[in-house]
């Protein structure tokens, strides 16, 4: 019978006081652990707890491009160089740019030519299979030079004349030419001494150039101090070109010739004229 009370006295307590009486995910309410209802309370979103976002403000756009700057009439007319051609540029009244190109070694004509080839615009290329062929391009010197020279060896002294020199070359590149030259230098100074040189000369540059020549010279002397006579010698030429207008120049050129025993110095200037 004591057991029977107590019993009911259990039952009619209340199960829970606090969440903490129930187990898992439960709740207590009204004395009850009960499962939560599914439409529990949505947390308070951030802007509604009083704190204000914004979006990051954009980044400029970028400056337009600035506008291609007009030419300066002062810079023309002007010449460029590449690849083998030889462009002549001038300003035209409506500010327009027109090109006048020409491969090495040919004329202008004031026609308008492709860049690429130095033909009349409008004119195809001569091709061969895929590769376009190269212009052929020679290169030639003349120049008649006021000499002066210095003789060594069994005699000293200084001496006075004229020269000639005269080179023609194929072009390799733009800037290197293969070829021969024949150079003629007579001093005249108490008898005559001259000096006629025919080598392969190898010739750097373009219109400014400079030809450099080795080999075998056919060399005669008559005059005091020297002797009389007739031999080979060798002589070693540096010749330039320095352009003035129309393909001609001036021309400075320096020797040495030695051989049947005498050394001679040549210095030279004068002037002349060049093919490209």
């Amino acid at each position: 019978m004591l057991v029977l009370l107590v019993m009911s006295a259990l039952a009619a307590a209340p199960g829970c006081t606090k969440d903490t009486d129930c187990k898992g995910e439960r709740i207590c309410e009204a004395g009850k652990c009960v499962e939560p209802a599914s439409g529990a309370v949505a947390p308070v979103p951030v802007a509604d707890a009083g704190v204000a976002f914004s979006e990051p403000p954009l980044p400029p756009p970028p400056p337009p491009p600035a506008p291609p700057l007009a030419p300066n009439p002062a810079d023309y007319p002007k010449v460029t160089r590449l690849n083998g051609m030889t462009c002549v540029e001038t300003l035209e009244g409506d500010g327009t740019v027109k090109k006048d190109c020409r491969a090495e070694g040919a004329a202008y004509t004031g026609a308008p030519r492709n860049e690429e080839d130095g033909m009349p615009v409008g004119v195809a290329a001569t091709k061969r299979g895929d590769t376009t062929e190269e212009p052929s391009s020679v290169v030639a010197d003349f120049a008649v030079l006021g000499t002066l020279g210095i003789l060594a060896a069994r005699a000293v002294g200084i001496a006075g004349g004229f020269g000639l020199h005269l080179s023609v070359g194929g072009r390799l590149t733009d800037f290197v030419a293969l070829g021969g030259m024949l150079d003629g230098q007579m001093l005249l100074g108490g008898g005559v001494l001259l000096v006629t040189t025919l080598a392969p000369a190898l010739r750097l540059g373009n219109a400014g150039h400079a030809t450099l020549g080795l080999g075998p010279s056919l060399l005669f002397i008559s005059a005091p101090g020297l002797g009389s006579g007739v031999g080979f010698a060798g002589t070693f030429v540096v010749h330039g070109g320095i352009p003035l207008a129309g393909g001609f120049g001036l021309h400075p050129r320096f020797g040495l010739t030695f051989g049947m025993g005498a050394v001679i110095f040549t210095l030279s200037f004068g002037f002349g004229g060049s093919v490209f």
